[in-house]
């Protein structure tokens, strides 16, 4: 996946900008998830391993600029190359107040 722009500027904020909800060997490269998000990037779900995240932006998430979330299966070998993630910690908008990380490793995490 490359070259996407999601944001929402309009003050109603949406859950996830950019999702890989099970999956190998993908690459996600030159996407910028702006503002109005609650998490920029999110690996979740089934199987995830062999992940390129490269020279992506994350601006204004209100929790977590990525979260990677292990589950069950695990998430292995997620190389971040010219990753920028800029956000808002704490955010009145958070899914989870007093919470706001620019990486999350959930579960059984290994990037």
């Amino acid at each position: 996946m490359r070259r996407n722009v999601v944001r929402d500027t309009g003050g109603t904020f949406k859950y996830i900008g950019i999702e890989l909800a099970g999956g190998s060997n993908d690459v996600f490269t030159d996407n910028v998830v702006g503002e109005g998000q609650q998490l920029g990037l999110s690996v979740s779900n089934t199987v995830k391993d062999n992940v390129l995240w490269a020279s992506n932006t994350v601006v204004g998430a209100a929790t977590w600029g990525v979260q990677l979330q292990g589950d069950a299966a695990g998430v292995t070998h997620h190389y971040f190359y010219e990753h920028v993630s800029r956000h808002a910690l704490n955010d009145s908008h958070a899914a989870y107040s007093g919470n706001g990380h620019g990486f999350r490793l959930n579960g059984i995490a290994l990037p």
